[in-house]
C-alpha cells in the first residue's frame, strides 16, 4: 500500500519520488528574475533613447526588485536554517 507523502510548508511537490520544495523553486525563479534583468539592461541600452528603451529599462528595474525581495526571502530561510 503506498503512503501518501508528507507535506511541510516549505513541500510544495512530490512527483516520482522527487520531492520539489518552495526554496527549489524560489532558488529558479530569483536565478530567471537575474537573467531578465541582464537582458533587459542590455536591450535597454540597446535600444536607448526610444520608447522601446525606456519599456525595457523599466522592466530592469522590476525584475531586479522582484530579484531582491526573492533573495531576501531566500537569506532569511538560510538565517533561520542556520540558527536550528
Amino acid at each position: 500500500m503506498e503512503r501518501e507523502p508528507k507535506y511541510d510548508n516549505l513541500h510544495a511537490d512530490c512527483q516520482h519520488g522527487v520531492t520539489i520544495t518552495a526554496k527549489d523553486r524560489l532558488l529558479q525563479a530569483w536565478e530567471t528574475c537575474m537573467g531578465h534583468t541582464r537582458d533587459f539592461t542590455k536591450y535597454s541600452k540597446l535600444y536607448e533613447g526610444t520608447e522601446a528603451g525606456e519599456v525595457f529599462a523599466a522592466a530592469a528595474v522590476k525584475e531586479g526588485e522582484c530579484a531582491a525581495s526573492m533573495h531576501d526571502l531566500l537569506e532569511s530561510w538560510q538565517e533561520k536554517k542556520a540558527e536550528l
